[in-house]
């Protein structure tokens, strides 16, 4: 079954199906087209699962109106345009997941309203700005990968104060500036700031309660050992 394929495009019509709480049609490979814009019209949607086809167009601008979306899987797909500042207004959403697209713009300032976010993947896309202070504010946040982007700034220092992240992705970016002391001083076990434009001497800050299963630097421009 590894090499079928199912093609075709996701019919408006879809929309219709009011009391739908799950779309999955994932890894299909050949589903193109465009997100429907009315499927922001099914108040009862938890999950919403396009990942690893075809899709092209955008976000729709008003997917904040799915305010009972707990997942929102559209990795692995064509999609292009900026991330909606309606987003933010999926005030249930665990999981974010765009991987592997072309969205371009700005991260959405106000990302830390959405509170119950568990995993942020954004990487391998064409965004750019910086690292929005908000994020701090998502108290559950485990799993942040920004990595293969255009982010620009330096990283801060309050990633590494967050109390449940366990995964920081940044690598292939533009970050520049010193590494946190808090960064390297945390309880997160994968660590990888490689490929970007970080200078300085690496902070002397693991201690007794440094937990790194892995950590990569490499490819920046720093002084001192690990």
């Amino acid at each position: 079954r590894g090499g079928d394929m199912m093609t075709g495009h996701i019919s408006p019509s879809i929309c219709n199906l009011t009391q739908l709480s799950s779309i999955t049609i994932s890894d299909w490979k050949g589903i193109s087209g465009n997100i429907p814009p009315c499927i922001t019209k099914l108040p009862l949607l938890q999950i919403l699962d396009l990942s690893g086809n075809l899709i092209h167009g955008q976000i729709p601008s008003d997917i904040g109106r799915l305010t009972q979306l707990t997942m929102l899987n559209l990795a692995d797909n064509h999609i292009s345009g900026k991330i909606p500042n309606s987003l933010v207004h999926l005030s249930n959403l665990m999981q974010l997941d765009l991987r592997n697209n072309a969205i371009q713009g700005p991260i959405p300032m106000d990302l830390g309203r959405l509170k119950k976010l568990n995993r942020a993947l954004l990487s391998h896309n064409l965004i750019t700005g910086r690292i929005p202070r908000s994020i701090s504010e998502i108290y559950g946040l485990a799993d942040l990968d920004l990595s293969l982007n255009r982010l620009s700034g330096s990283i801060p220092a309050w990633l590494g104060r967050m109390a449940v992240l366990d995964s920081l992705n940044l690598k292939y970016n533009n970050l520049t500036g010193n590494i946190p002391w808090t960064v390297l001083g945390s309880r997160m076990s994968h660590v990888d700031l490689s490929r970007n434009a970080l200078s300085g001497r690496i902070p002397n800050s693991f201690g007794e309660d440094s937990y790194f299963i892995s950590l990569d630097l490499s490819y920046n421009n720093l002084r001192g050992s690990v």
